[in-house]
């Protein structure tokens, strides 16, 4: 269990000067089951409200709320902690899903992205009712309050004109050469100036913000044979668009890896698998495997049949001279990929033991 963990969580779907969503609030739950999943984040349920805070929209009956002070409110016991130089613990998560906006107040002095959420007092008139994530998950990892900071936004990055910039609205004693070691990694819905998109994805037509869908299970599959979900594995996993993305348009996800180069341990996916590869006399070999971070696992000769034993996440197949194919690892199944020329590779999953 990851009980030196926190997260703040902010959700915003109403918008009294803005058009109402419907995803935000649904994302925040399912960022939260993720964050309390073992094979996840890994917070012990039994300590979660104390070190996941949840703002959300309906938590308030004037749909002008949350408000930007509202928000900062809620990091009190943690900056009074980095104010006084104490440690608060490992990993911060910063998750915020709602309207959002690029701010461009000087782009010449541009360090990290500006992608801003805006608070449910926000609009384009008003676009200073806004968090600042990129500055906010930054504060934390130059104070002494946390290790290392994981920053999602599913937002929009639309840009509207000048924006004066709202800052952190704390002051932290820095922790000097020692945050310059710290990771930080940071994901964006969407590209400076483009839009993110929500839609009905989830059981019943459940509304989602397409960045956190495609998050979430990337946060599951993006694994490599040790089984370990990492920033490295989730970037590639979504970069080179490994998970079905037909209504994606000009969405593209950004992120940013820690500038430590650390890659970041982010879940465990399930091990168990028992994956037979049985390869097309067709097929024309060698059959290279891959797991989810793009790393070379096996090379296969053609007409054989290979049994491996293969952590739960995203695998692909790629024979001599054709286009790699991708596969998940997530459930006892057959499968069969097929390329031009009679090329085939049937697969049978079945968990270990059966």
């Amino acid at each position: 269990m990851a009980n030196d963990d926190y997260a703040l969580l902010v959700g915003i779907n109403r918008y009294p000067d803005i058009r109402d969503l419907e995803g935000p609030e649904n994302d925040i739950q399912a960022f939260y089951d993720w964050l309390i999943d073992p094979n996840g984040g890994g917070i012990d349920p039994a300590e979660a409200r104390q070190r996941i805070k949840v703002v959300r929209s309906s938590d308030f009956s004037d749909p002008s709320h949350p408000t930007e002070n509202e928000i900062d409110d809620l990091l009190k016991d943690w900056v009074k902690k980095a104010a006084n130089e104490e440690r608060v613990g490992r990993r911060l998560y910063l998750y915020l899903a709602g309207h959002g906006i690029e701010i461009r107040e000087n782009p010449a002095a541009q360090v990290i992205p500006r992608a801003s959420l805006l608070t449910a007092n926000g609009s384009r008139l008003r676009p200073g009712a806004h968090i600042l994530g990129a500055d906010y998950a930054a504060a934390f990892r130059n104070s002494w309050a946390f290790d290392e900071v994981v920053l999602f936004m599913d937002c929009c990055r639309e840009d509207i004109g000048a924006v004066e910039r709202r800052p952190f609205p704390f002051i932290l004693p820095p922790q000097g050469s020692i945050a310059e070691t710290k990771p930080l990694f940071m994901g964006f819905a969407a590209l400076k100036g483009k839009k993110a998109r929500e839609e009905a994805l989830g059981e019943g037509g459940k509304v989602h913000g397409r960045f956190t869908w495609d998050l979430l299970r990337a946060l599951r599959h993006a694994a490599g044979p040790g089984g370990k979900v990492t920033a490295r594995a989730l970037v590639n996993l979504m970069h080179n668009q490994k998970l079905p993305n037909p209504a994606l348009g000009d969405q593209i996800p950004k992120f940013d890896l820690s500038p430590t180069g650390a890659d970041l341990e982010l879940g465990l996916a399930a091990s168990g698998f028992r994956v037979t590869l049985e390869i097309g006399a067709q097929t024309p070999a060698p059959v290279e495997l891959i797991d989810g971070n793009l790393n070379p696992l096996e090379a296969l000769p053609g007409d054989s049949k290979r049994t491996l034993s293969l952590a739960k996440g995203l695998y692909g197949l790629r024979p001599q001279g054709l286009e790699l194919k991708l596969f998940q690892v997530t459930q006892p199944e057959q499968l069969e990929l097929e390329w031009e020329g009679g090329a085939r590779v049937r697969i049978q999953i079945q968990a270990e033991g059966a």
